[in-house]
């Protein structure tokens, strides 16, 4: 018979229980971040034109969502955007408004 220290033995009687724990875990986790907007994308690329882009995440409501996307541009993809909403729209009212509040000109991104 093999002699088992008392800490494996508690390992083994216990271990069902960490399983389940972790396994709900894990499957709250799932659930969080299924309904989560940060793993949305709209599908945005880089042969979009400025306009077509500013289109397409102006009429997002999840201001997250819309934040994340333009965050996932490319830097020069970003910085056009930028150029169009800062220059071509009203930025005091509508989406341009809240691009205009989040918009960092150092980093190229909303915050």
């Amino acid at each position: 018979m093999i002699f088992l220290y008392p800490v494996v033995l508690d390992l083994i009687r216990f271990h069902p229980f960490v399983k389940n724990s972790l396994e709900r875990v894990i499957n709250k986790a799932k659930e969080v971040f299924n309904g989560s907007s940060l793993l949305e994308t709209l599908e945005l690329n880089a042969d979009m034109s400025p306009e077509k882009i500013w289109s397409i995440l102006s009429s997002v409501d999840d201001e997250d969502l819309f934040v994340n996307n333009f965050n996932s541009l490319d830097e020069a993809k970003r910085n056009e955007v930028a150029e169009y909403v800062l220059t071509q729209c009203n930025i005091f009212s509508g989406k341009a408004a809240v691009f205009s509040s989040r918009y960092s000109n150092d980093s190229g991104f909303m915050k």
